[in-house]
């Protein structure tokens, strides 16, 4: 099996990242648009990737914002992407772990993390990696 490296996203990822995204959220944003909120010196999401044979093949994002009425930061993961053909060999596990040390080198005490209630395969990783539920999330669509 080929060694996966997981290390913070840089400007040469973008396309692959626009692609997978694509892939995942259906997004159909541009590389220049990506690149610009990831160079944004006021975002608050940080992006990871999984590399594997110099290839990019997965990605995470986490947010890790101070709260103003508790002590500790909040922890989120809000993205985790496999490529098909690179899942079940535990990049997943990979990029989540990266983020539950990095998010406790921040001072945050515990990691959230959404997914749709229909994404067995995202559920079963999450609760064998010690996630349980929490919460209900509610949404609400702003457009006209």
């Amino acid at each position: 099996m080929d060694e996966t490296t997981i290390r913070e996203a840089i400007m040469d990822d973008v396309q692959e990242l626009v692609r997978m995204n694509i892939l995942f959220n259906g997004s159909s944003d541009s590389a220049e648009a990506m690149a610009a909120r990831m160079t944004d010196p006021l975002r608050v999401e940080t992006v990871i990737v999984a590399e594997n044979d110099g290839r990019v093949v997965g990605f995470a994002a986490l947010r890790i914002v101070a709260c103003v009425l508790y002590p500790t930061p909040h922890a989120e993961l809000t993205e985790l992407y496999v490529k098909e053909e690179y899942r079940q060999r535990g990049i997943g596990r990979q990029l989540v772990n990266y983020f539950e040390k990095q998010a406790m080198e921040k001072g945050a005490e515990s990691l959230m993390v959404q997914t749709g209630l229909d994404n067995q395969p995202a559920l079963s990783l999450y609760r064998k990696m010690g996630f349980a539920d929490y919460d209900i999330t509610l949404q609400k669509s702003l457009n006209k």
